[in-house]
């Protein structure tokens, strides 16, 4: 499925150091209708070569394969992984 098709992209903030190809604690940010609020608190997956430090934001999925919400977008990447 390519990106852009996605349904539930979600945008989060990094609550601690994410490591590639590791997992981190990061809050959803979900629209009130006016701005991005920080929301529930999940754990982020990277299986792309994403890292990034806390208060960074990225982009993630709710993967229907793993159920882990994963990052596709956002982060730095390290320079030996192909970006998307």
């Amino acid at each position: 499925m390519d990106v852009f098709e996605m349904n539930n992209l979600r945008h989060f903030v990094l609550l601690k150091r994410l490591e590639p190809g590791e997992t981190s604690s990061g809050r959803l940010l979900v629209w009130d209708g006016q701005q991005y609020v920080e929301g529930p608190t999940v754990t982020i997956y990277d299986y792309l070569g994403h890292y990034g430090f806390p208060g960074d934001r990225g982009s993630c999925v709710l993967s229907e394969e793993s159920g882990n919400w994963e990052v596709v977008y956002g982060l730095n990447r390290r320079a030996t992984e192909l970006s998307m």
